[in-house]
């Protein structure tokens, strides 16, 4: 009993609710936009949150930069001649 009140008032269960509840979700949402996933690590230090929202804001995500490089070839594609003609 005394270990589970100990453990229950320990940070290390906040600490990895937390992990749990920002870390993963954010390393997932960089992943999509084609970073590293190492930029969540920024959501912990003080002012590194910050500088991290202003360079990801501003910064060329590279999926989006690979929708837009597909989307323009397409639209350069050239029909199929006929062989009828």
């Amino acid at each position: 009993m005394h270990l589970l009140n100990n453990l229950l008032t320990s940070p290390l269960p906040i600490l990895l609710l937390i992990l749990t509840l920002v870390i993963f979700p954010i390393r997932r949402i960089l992943q999509r936009m084609g970073l590293s996933g190492w930029w969540c690590l920024l959501a912990f230090i003080p002012l590194g949150n910050l500088f991290a929202l202003w360079v990801l804001a501003f910064v060329r995500w590279p999926t989006v930069d690979k929708q837009q490089t597909g989307a323009s070839l397409q639209g350069l594609e050239q029909p199929a001649k006929s062989t009828l003609e």
